[in-house]
């Protein structure tokens, strides 16, 4: 097996033990990291998926080198800048917006300040969209009709109900001549009818279909409503984040969903949304009026070509 590093573990600070509760009070309480361990000399603390390890043994203010920076992934860049500001830190740069020179493009919000041991920490938010749009219910139900009708499941479903129809439109027939060879006019009348009516829904059957989706799907909300007592309402945020191998998607229930760029398939370009093919039949539906064009949108979600490190 290939030996490779996977990633960042952690990054080590050393304190002198007069700073340590400084420099732990800045970590643990005001950037809130979780202490993951601690011992006699040192902390580690938790952020997301590596470290910040300080160690409270340093002879002097400067001992073994310092690094240049390192930095936090952060929802609210803004936020954290204002808050360690709040707190006595110098917020030396940012907030604001950069641009790596990178192709494609890719941007972030940051924000710097400075540490209890004279280190720049940056406050970073990697190329995040926070779309404040309003969702009805019917274009929840475009989506899902058309998402269906992509992966070939509502071609499936109107096949099955045009086999039913094509049944009762048999029997509508065999009614409908019965009450003929008896001179039933009831019958007759009731034979036609039915037949017509089926062969309606036979030629309609998408329409149909479509109808029937609709009113379960809004009876399906109705009921909701009734039983938890809370309105729904479909006007909320959605955040669509471009990673480096990754897009993280909020949508408007909250629920956030991860799609790896590697089963990116391609942008079906919509009427009004561009939507995100993923394998497996997965989809992501974003307005168009969130990008100026088709490319822009592409080129967020290139998976060949990692971004630059900006100029600091």
């Amino acid at each position: 097996m290939e030996n490779k590093i996977e990633s960042l573990h952690h990054i080590s600070l050393k304190s002198t033990p007069e700073k340590f509760p400084q420099v732990l009070h800045f970590y643990k309480d005001i950037l809130g990291l979780e202490v993951f361990c601690q011992w006699s000399n040192g902390v580690l603390l938790k952020t997301g998926d590596s470290y910040l390890e300080i160690f409270s043994n340093a002879e002097t203010e400067w001992s073994d080198g310092n690094i240049r920076h390192f930095a936090l992934c952060v929802a609210d860049v803004d936020q954290w800048a204002k808050k360690a500001a709040g707190e006595g830190f110098e917020v030396f740069m940012g907030p604001k917006d950069i641009c790596f020179d990178s192709n494609p493009q890719f941007k972030a919000r940051v924000a710097f300040c400075k540490g209890p041991l004279g280190e720049s920490v940056e406050f970073f938010c990697e190329n995040k969209f926070v779309v404040r749009e309003k969702s009805t219910i019917e274009e929840r139900i475009e989506n899902l009709v058309f998402a269906r009708e992509y992966c070939g499941i509502l071609q499936q479903n109107i096949k099955t109900s045009r086999k039913i129809y094509l049944f009762c439109i048999i029997m509508g027939l065999i009614i409908t001549g019965i009450g003929v060879s008896i001179h039933g006019t009831l019958s007759t009348i009731l034979g036609s009818a039915y037949t017509l009516i089926t062969v309606l829904l036979f030629i309609f059957a998408k329409e149909e279909y479509i109808r029937r989706f609709t009113k379960n799907y809004k009876k399906n909300i109705e009921t909701a409503q009734t039983h938890t007592g809370v309105k729904m309402n479909f006007e909320d945020t959605t955040e669509i984040a471009f990673k480096y191998n990754s897009i993280e998607v909020k949508d408007i229930s909250g629920k956030n969903s991860v799609f790896a760029l590697k089963d990116f398939v391609r942008i079906i370009d919509h009427e009004t949304k561009y939507i995100l093919e993923f394998t497996e039949g997965r989809m992501v539906f974003i307005k168009k009026e969130n990008f100026e064009n088709r490319e822009q949108l592409l080129a967020l979600i290139n998976p060949n070509t990692p971004p630059a490190a900006p100029a600091i």
